[in-house]
């Protein structure tokens, strides 16, 4: 598994970091409404959760 530091993963997708922050936000909603949750009101235990997939993590990476 690759561990890609924001900067490198930016250099190495080619997108920015707006598009990078667009792509983890629409997966958030994605994976909050999957589990049935309000993605506007998540407690720190969902949003762990969240940030714990892969998708969340590379997110982008099927981009590149």
């Amino acid at each position: 598994m690759n561990n890609f530091s924001k900067e490198d993963f930016v250099k190495e997708t080619g997108l920015s970091e707006k598009d990078l922050n667009e792509l983890k936000e629409a997966f958030v909603e994605k994976y909050a409404d999957l589990k049935g949750w309000d993605s506007t009101n998540l407690t720190q235990e969902q949003l762990t959760e969240i940030y714990q997939q892969e998708e969340y993590k590379k997110a982008g990476l099927l981009f590149s």
